[in-house]
């Protein structure tokens, strides 16, 4: 084994401002593993990674406080970068990932002590599988930014390993100034976040201490055909990517006539919505995405978890860059939470209508980004430090969902190897974290939660197993991986 500290080519001195979105995350890191089933150069590879951090000199800078308010300070400090070999196959990586036991496939950054400037905000571990498959495992502090922002940083350091050019990314050193002048006004009436009271506080400390570790990971494979009979089941169609090969499918459901597809492929866009009018009807009907489909379908099973709870709050994280006209390649947290209530024995298609009408509505009804920062300012420093999502309750989890499928985690290549699969690693503070992923070689999705044992225990019995996946079929074209490691 042996670690580098990987700097920028050229030292770009920065000092970012972070804004109410990285405050919430303020405690978290990120961890994901891309595998590619070829040995890779680890050489070319750091290289080509110094070329990125030049592009992107944030992802090696640390964390300050200055004034109250977190920054993240910009010298060149540098990245960790460690090069291993294991003995086990790609099929055991990828099985130990899946089982809660994948964090040898990363140096995970403590999101907790990095905030104070202790210690480095991104690691990377490449680790070269026995079956000449490599793993890359990679671990950034969420105050860096979102999805968006680490696709950023591994579309330039592909770029970079191929003798590509890189594209521009936007680094703004005040980002609340930056986002209050481009936002359009609040739709929201309320803040989105709050700040923790003592007793909260001290809550949130003990079951870190004492209980978060025991947290287990629920990993559920939908494929291709079975998101699409969810539709025709829930009255619906999809109008964005449905994961399943290289082109999207736009699925159209009638009632009483055979589903017709429409293929198409925009790399980095969601698909272009179908409006479909049916007889009698002056408006086309509601259209759902395959992630609303997904996502109400395990929130209805996860509310059958605990038969003592008979409401809980779903946040879903909003990519604001899409749906407020951001430029796209603004590098931050530029995501903020859309909140639902979420009832006991309400059905699965009730709840995809109520997150498609609101994801639709976001821009103009529940837009909290602005209000948001106006809160946190307003608290100081000593209350903002606990600042935190309303959907956040220490005292019950609710689920909180990202999505990260649609970023091209799968048009990663390195030596002419496209990403084989890709997964986060859910080690977090914090239970009901969760996140909807591409399957293997971008096929289906995965739905994955980090959830206290006693609700994992019963979201992985076979009766709700049998419910969650009661729309597949036996003939369905499910690639092997996923038979093996999500029944």
């Amino acid at each position: 084994m042996s670690t580098l500290l990987i700097k920028p080519l050229h030292a770009q001195r920065l000092e970012v401002r972070c804004n109410v979105g990285d405050a919430i995350v303020a405690n978290l890191a990120v961890h994901i593993v891309f595998f590619f089933e070829r040995k890779l150069d680890t050489r070319a590879l750091t290289d080509a990674f110094a070329h990125a951090l030049t592009n992107l000199p944030i992802f090696a800078g640390r964390m300050a406080l200055v004034g109250g308010t977190m920054r993240i300070r910009c010298e060149g400090q540098g990245v960790p970068f460690t090069s291993v070999s294991s003995d086990r196959t790609l099929d055991d990586a990828i099985r130990s990932a899946s089982e809660d036991k994948g964090l040898w496939l990363v140096d995970p950054v403590n999101g907790a002590t990095a905030r104070w400037g202790l210690g480095p905000l991104c690691k990377v571990r490449v680790t070269q599988l026995a079956d000449a498959a490599t793993a890359i495992g990679f671990s950034w502090h969420h105050a860096i930014g979102d999805m968006q922002t680490l696709m950023h940083f591994m579309n330039a350091w592909a770029a970079a390993a191929a003798g590509k050019p890189l594209a521009e990314p936007l680094i703004v050193e005040d980002r609340a100034a930056y986002l209050d002048e481009r936002l359009p006004a609040d739709g929201a009436r309320e803040p989105g976040v709050r700040c923790l009271g003592l007793a909260e506080f001290a809550r949130s400390a003990i079951y870190l201490a004492k209980h978060a570790r025991k947290q287990r990971t629920l990993s559920l494979y939908f494929g291709a055909d079975e998101i699409a009979r969810m539709h025709d089941a829930y009255g619906k169609r999809t109008r964005s990517p449905l994961p399943g090969g290289s082109a999207p499918a736009l699925r159209t459901f009638f009632p009483g006539r055979s589903a017709t597809a429409l293929r198409t492929s925009v790399p980095g866009r969601s698909a272009p919505a179908l409006r479909t009018f049916f007889p009698g009807r002056s408006a086309p009907a509601l259209r759902l995405s395959a992630n609303d489909v997904v996502c109400a379908h395990v929130s209805e099973a996860l509310m059958k978890a605990d038969p003592a709870v008979d409401r809980r709050t779903l946040a879903i994280a909003v990519n604001a860059r899409n749906r407020c006209g951001l430029d796209r390649m603004l590098v931050g947290n530029i995501i903020t939470t859309l909140n639902l209530d979420l009832r006991r024995g309400e059905a699965a298609s009730s709840i995809a209508e109520r997150i498609r009408h609101n994801v639709d509505h976001f821009a103009d009804e529940h837009c909290d980004m602005r209000i948001n920062q106006q809160f946190l300012d307003s608290a100081g420093a000593w209350r903002g430090a606990r600042c935190v999502s309303t959907a956040f309750d220490p005292a019950q989890w609710n689920p909180i969902v990202s999505n990260q499928s649609g970023f091209g985690l799968y048009r990663i290549r390195f030596e002419g190897v496209y990403t084989s699969y890709c997964t986060p690693l859910m080690k977090s503070p914090v239970a009901g974290l969760g996140a909807l992923v591409e399957g293997a070689d971008g096929r289906g999705l995965v739905f994955q939660m980090s959830l206290p044992p006693k609700e994992f225990e019963v979201m992985s019995s076979p009766a709700i197993r049998e419910h969650v996946h009661r729309f597949r079929c036996e003939a369905d074209d499910i690639p092997r991986l996923h038979r093996e490691v999500h029944r």
